[in-house]
């Protein structure tokens, strides 16, 4: 996504009124890469996590914000390295497509348990083909997509979802170039609040 995109796709925005405005202080970001989207969020502190060094040393040299905790973990094991409700909002953007389904399904349910007020997911809409690290710093194994993800994988546990369209950077994703897709995608926005 463009940079430029970035602070139009958060859940503030995405949500509008649904989204607990004022509410949120603390943030973790996981599988953050480059990118830092929750950078964008209104909050006091953020915590991004990703498995892979370049991306994070490569986030904190091009932050706009001072407020961010970098860690370098296994987005697998963030119940192993934080308490139940420790964070007012989880963010798994562009992240849960990255694991096999049955384990996409075990990081949901942990973030969930780490969330305090709310949860934002988003993915693409079905399997967009990827294995190539765009921005060539070797992480080439942790930006293939490995799973599809559906509205109603969502919308079953309590999530409110939306479908948006979304245009990608025109650059391929795939060392099949037959696998490339150009042209706009769906991409769904999933957000659960805790009451």
């Amino acid at each position: 996504m463009p940079r430029e995109d970035w602070p139009e796709t958060t859940p503030e925005k995405i949500f509008g009124s649904t989204f607990p405005h004022g509410e949120i202080k603390t943030v973790l970001d996981v599988g953050c890469g480059l990118s830092v989207k929750s950078q964008y969020i209104e909050c006091d502190w953020i915590t991004a996590l990703d498995i892979h060094w370049p991306y994070l040393r490569q986030a904190r040299w091009q932050a706009i914000r001072k407020n961010i905790t970098y860690v370098h973990a296994n987005a697998m094991s963030i119940d192993d390295l934080f308490l139940p409700e420790s964070f007012d909002l989880v963010l798994l953007q562009d992240v849960i497509e990255h694991f096999e389904k049955e384990d996409g399904w075990k990081l949901l349910t942990m973030a969930m348990r780490l969330a305090k007020k709310a949860m934002f997911v988003s993915t693409p809409l079905g399997f967009f083909p990827q294995n190539i690290d765009t921005w060539e710093l070797g992480g080439d194994e942790w930006q293939t997509h490995r799973s599809a993800w559906y509205p109603g994988d969502f919308e079953k546990i309590g999530f409110y979802v939306k479908v948006r369209s979304y245009e990608p950077a025109q650059v391929s994703r795939h060392t099949d170039p037959a696998m490339t897709q150009y042209g706009e995608i769906r991409m769904i926005d999933a957000m659960l609040i805790k009451h």
